[in-house]
């Protein structure tokens, strides 16, 4: 484990209440979209995500940025999904991740063939399959996704149950995720 210690997570009201909001949506896997902004919402919809997934969750992303993932709340779900034997796999757009302590990247490195340094070319082929949009997300279980559409801001639509979204970023993720490239 990283030797940086987690950033406990400041809850409000308003955020527990968007905890409870979306915990009640994944529950009942509203198809509804959740809509959000922010590393407090990020960390909350994601450790949400973590909890629900069952088999797979992919991550695709510029470099897993340390100031959410350092959160002790996306942490901690995090590693709980993995302990639970859900594979987890990142694309990353840059080296940038490695250059930092970042104690979600030293989870998920554990298993090395989960982690993909993207070429410029499959970047370029993934932005292509997703028509060129400058995105990142996280998908599971081919119904489950936040796609951040607003990098600098942490804005993203999400949903617990919308298979056409969910598999259309599968798909693209799969398409390049690759063993040649291996972090």
């Amino acid at each position: 484990m990283s030797n940086i210690l987690l950033e406990p997570f400041k809850w409000t009201p308003e955020l527990k209440e968007y905890q409870a909001l979306l915990e009640k949506s994944a529950s009942t896997d509203s198809k509804w979209p959740v809509f959000n902004g922010g590393k407090e919402h990020a960390a909350i919809l994601m450790s949400i995500i973590f909890k629900y997934a069952k088999d797979y969750v992919y991550l695709y992303s510029y470099s897993l940025s340390p100031e959410l993932s350092r959160l002790d709340i996306y942490y901690e779900s995090l590693n709980e999904c993995i302990n639970r034997g859900v594979k987890v796999k990142l694309l990353l757009q840059s080296s940038e991740a490695f250059d930092k302590d970042n104690p979600s990247i030293d989870i998920i490195r554990k298993n090395p063939s989960n982690i993909i340094l993207l070429t410029e070319k499959q970047d370029k082929n993934l932005k292509k399959s997703l028509n060129e949009m400058d995105i990142h997300f996280a998908v599971s279980d081919n119904k489950r996704y936040r796609l951040e559409y607003n990098i600098k801001d942490r804005k993203a639509i999400s949903s617990f149950n919308d298979p056409s979204v969910a598999n259309t970023l599968k798909n693209a993720f799969e398409s390049v995720f690759s063993d040649q490239n291996l972090c």
